[in-house]
């Protein structure tokens, strides 16, 4: 499957990178390495995570260290809403998107 990254979730990856530049920029450049590795992996089969109603019809999540991926897929992309901490109000960050 194809990965679509929205605007939001651009946004949210250049956030969390910066925040951890903050202190350690080779970890920041670690981290956003891997993270972009894990949502690769979700392209893959993107039915293994769990549908999240709550958020939307079609919600899936994936935790990802404290973050979690929040996407919705068709039969042939993967559409990445947002990257947020797992302690974020997801069902508002959700709300402000143009989907």
């Amino acid at each position: 499957m194809n990965l679509v990254y929205l605007e939001d979730a651009l946004t949210d990856i250049g956030e969390i990178g910066d925040y951890i530049a903050e202190d350690d920029p080779e970890q920041a450049r670690r981290f956003l390495a891997s993270l972009r590795e894990f949502i690769a992996t979700i392209a893959e089969n993107p039915r293994r995570f769990r549908l999240r109603s709550e958020w939307g019809q079609s919600v899936r999540a994936a935790n990802f260290s404290s973050y979690l991926v929040v996407f919705e897929h068709d039969e042939s992309n993967v559409f990445i809403l947002r990257i947020a901490s797992g302690r974020r109000n997801i069902v508002a960050l959700l709300s402000d998107d143009e989907r």
